[in-house]
């Protein structure tokens, strides 16, 4: 498990721009080692609430080593966080409360007090859950909404008795106010500079529920996204989305991605995604309009996607997948199985998709508009699935499409990081009343059963009592009482 959450671990910086050729000193604990004679372009010092000095003192420590032109990047846990707030696992809380924890307020208080000679500049981010375990990273310019919100996988080192899920209270937190966020965020890590953060990123996303294969950091800027492998683990699966980039363009797919310098990058449009698209539709117009965009959209696809051979070895077959009536299904050689709404534009009448990181040869088109309408259900409220079904006419291929996305996903998915860690270390309090309850329900049971057994054999006692054979024997009991 340790080493599971170990590459985790290093989502806090190995997404920052560092110059090139920076000299980086990290400090943990050995501040002998800020003594002014060598001089750094980026120091770091990685959760201050485990160091014994306050922050006043620390930034003061760092400054001494700090070349003039340098940043100082530091961490501490939020004392108004959440996860303060909800658990029972922090021992150092128990024993010494809100030790070298700070609010947002407090830190840029200590900032602006701690007169290192120069005038501060500093940006704050936002990691969630933490910032020893992010998954997602925010800033001032990128707050959450309630949907980037579920990104916050939280991920715990041991088990930990919760209150509530955080994720729950953030989207309350956000559907109130969401400039308010960063009042309650976990952690912090703090960039501090004499001159303007030049840092242009606003949101940064990491692969932590995947296998450490398919782990990419996904970049926000302005104008584009970018993403790039988290290590040469990822190496692999970046020259597959590369491949996918060049065969969707060889087919005249209307595709934002592109690849710069080893990177990823999907151009920003302005307007609405094609699921919000549709939400709009069906509020507006109903079903049938937003039946018509969805057949729109597998017309696209259709025109554009090469149908496969006959005689092919289809995704099905691949993965031993039972599929009634497969010889009805339309068939396309190259299956970006990830063509959703989520990923698509419609803009003046024509599709842009972007971010497809995933293929399989020989899929079904339907299958492909089954993914797109199911990662869009929650949405969709105010029509059941069935329905939905029914209408796009693949009621009777939904065992096997359901079968081949678990497949799918689980090839993907990390199940030590989500099922042991994210949601094996997480036991609510309603979940240990749950367990309570049961247990207390199996006693009731048991207790009931050998009340019934009981009852059992004193009906026997009584039966045998009040047979002949018991009569019969009587005298030969009191003839035994008698010799004893």
């Amino acid at each position: 498990m340790i080493k599971a959450l170990s590459e985790i671990r290093k989502n806090i910086l190995n997404w920052y721009p560092f110059e090139e050729n920076s000299d980086i000193l990290e400090i943990a604990g050995d501040w002998e080692k800020l003594d002014g004679n060598e001089k750094f372009d980026y120091i770091i010092l990685l959760g201050l609430e485990k160091e014994k000095i306050g922050l006043k003192e620390a930034l003061l420590k760092l400054n001494r080593n700090l070349r003039e032109d340098g940043t100082i990047l530091f961490s501490v846990e939020n004392k108004l966080g959440l996860n303060i707030l909800n658990g029972t696992d922090n021992i150092t809380l128990c024993k010494n409360p809100f030790t070298n924890q700070y609010t947002k307020r407090e830190i840029e208080e200590e900032i602006f007090q701690a007169e290192l000679g120069w005038t501060p500049h500093f940006r704050f981010y936002y990691p969630l859950p933490n910032y020893e375990l992010p998954n997602i990273i925010f800033t001032d310019d990128y707050l959450p909404t309630e949907e980037l919100i579920e990104r916050d996988l939280t991920l715990y080192d041991t088990q930990k008795i919760i209150s509530f899920d955080e994720r729950d209270i953030y989207k309350l937190i956000i559907k109130e106010n969401k400039k308010i966020f960063p009042t309650f965020a976990n952690s912090f890590l703090v960039a501090i500079s004499n001159h303007p953060i030049s840092n242009q990123i606003k949101m940064i996303t990491f692969g932590n529920n995947r296998k450490p294969e398919f782990r990419l950091n996904t970049l926000i800027y302005d104008k584009e996204v970018c993403k790039e492998c988290i290590s040469d683990k990822s190496k692999k699966h970046y020259e597959d989305i590369k491949r996918n980039i060049k065969l969707l363009n060889t087919a005249n797919i209307n595709i934002l991605d592109s690849i710069r310098d080893d990177k990823i990058y999907s151009r920003k449009v302005n307007g609405d995604s094609f699921d919000t698209f549709l939400i709009k539709i069906l509020k507006k117009d109903g079903l049938k309009k937003l039946l018509k965009y969805i057949e729109l959209f597998k017309t696209e696809l259709k025109l554009k996607l090469k149908k496969s051979n006959p005689h092919c070895i289809t995704v099905f077959q691949k993965y031993k997948i039972d599929c009634p009536d497969i010889e009805d299904l339309y068939f396309v050689e190259d299956g970006f199985y990830d063509l959703i709404f989520q990923n698509t534009f419609y803009i003046n009448g024509i599709f842009y998709f972007y971010d497809q990181e995933w293929y399989e040869s020989n899929v079904p088109l339907e299958f492909i508009i089954y993914r797109a309408v199911i990662y869009n259900l929650n949405k969709l409220k105010e029509i059941s699935p069935e329905q939905l079904w029914e209408e796009l006419g693949i009621k009777r291929f939904i065992k096997a499409f359901y079968d081949l996305d678990k497949l799918l996903q689980s090839k993907i998915s990390d199940k030590i990081i989500f099922h042991k860690i994210h949601k094996g270390n997480r036991i609510t309090i309603k979940d240990v009343y749950d367990e309570q309850i049961y247990l207390r329900y199996k006693q009731n049971q048991k207790i009931n059963e050998l009340e019934e057994e009981l009852t059992d054999l004193n009906n026997q006692l009584s039966d045998i009592k009040n047979s002949n054979s018991w009569k019969i024997t009587k005298p030969l009991r009191n003839i035994k009482n008698i010799l004893r």
